[in-house]
């Protein structure tokens, strides 16, 4: 187990995710990790990685993997936050941006609820309620276009 005052050995960790996701769900080119150290009003400290899971047991399987590296965890979601929610505090964490999860699981009618993954847009959703004549009551910040209900709920909204 890596301790928190060591060295990362970045190659490690990074073929220790390369097991378990594609190349392209991960990110960790310098230019590509300064835009995930920021949102609209705040700048933080890079994070070691950028992962983007697309499904829930890859997701589980990240987790299992930061846990065991002793890194920390930063979850992402659109990427709209202005209140520097999902910024990483220092170089040892794994930022898990949740936008590659974005199925509609249920929509019940009669019952009125939607069981959606965290990456679900608000005008993803909207669009498909809009058919049934349903829709929510938020939109989302701004027009919903890239603003994900995890994210949402993440910051209370």
């Amino acid at each position: 187990m890596v301790q928190n005052h060591s060295k990362i050995n970045h190659e490690k960790v990074l073929s220790a995710f390369a097991d378990i996701l594609e190349t392209c769900q991960i990110k960790k080119d310098k230019k590509d990790l300064s835009i995930f150290s920021k949102d609209l009003f705040h700048q933080s400290t890079a994070p070691l990685l950028v992962v983007s899971p697309n499904s829930i047991e890859q997701l589980h399987q990240v987790i299992d993997l930061v846990r065991s590296l002793d890194l920390k965890i930063s979850i992402r979601g659109g990427g709209l936050s202005y209140s520097a929610g999902y910024l990483s505090d220092n170089s040892r964490t794994v930022m898990i941006d949740m936008q590659e999860l974005n199925k509609i699981i249920e929509i019940n009618q009669q019952d009125m609820y939607v069981i959606v993954e965290a990456g679900v847009t608000w005008k993803k959703l909207n669009d498909a309620l809009s058919p049934l004549g349903l829709q929510t009551p938020f939109w989302g910040t701004g027009s919903g276009l890239f603003a994900t209900v995890g994210g949402s709920l993440s910051q209370n909204a």
